[in-house]
């Protein structure tokens, strides 16, 4: 999946991990988590969102594969940011 693929209308539609990381993309986008900051460990977005744990890595993975966030899942995960995805496509 690319980035433009992670577009906040995934919201709506989509499998649940598209639309949890269409809206952690919208997040990133919007500066709520700024380039270099950590997002919230999974469980506190299991919890936020009403997903699971799973749910969240594999929206972790699609967001990973974007290039909009490094690290991984169970572990620090850090937002890159769109300029830093736009610089690796």
């Amino acid at each position: 999946m690319g980035l433009a693929e992670l577009s906040p209308g995934l919201l709506a539609s989509g499998t649940l991990p598209e639309r949890v990381a269409g809206r952690l993309h919208q997040l990133i986008v919007d500066g709520t988590y700024p380039s270099g900051s950590r997002l919230p460990q999974p469980a506190e977005l299991a919890t936020e969102y009403g997903v699971t744990t799973v749910v969240i890595g594999e929206a972790v993975a699609l967001l990973v594969s974007a290039g909009l966030v490094s690290g991984r899942s169970g572990a620090s995960v850090v937002a890159s940011g769109p300029a830093t995805a736009a610089r690796r496509a």
